[in-house]
């Protein structure tokens, strides 16, 4: 069974695992991959189950900084 966060859960996770800075420069964005992902029945752009949102949510980051 996917276990979905609610969006506060799922930011704050991500504030806490990321640099002040590396949050900052990508919460507005996160926030849509967010939403995004839970329209999608919380598949990612690939049609993928999320079955791991802290490790998706941190390597949405990661990639967003890049």
């Amino acid at each position: 069974e996917i276990v979905v966060p609610s969006e506060k859960e799922f930011m704050l996770y991500l504030k806490d695992t990321l640099t002040d800075e590396q949050y900052s420069k990508t919460r507005d964005k996160l926030i849509l991959r967010y939403k995004s992902w839970t329209v999608n029945d919380w598949k990612d752009a690939y049609g993928t189950d999320i079955k791991n949102w802290k490790n998706k949510g941190f390597n949405a980051a990661i990639s967003l900084l890049k």
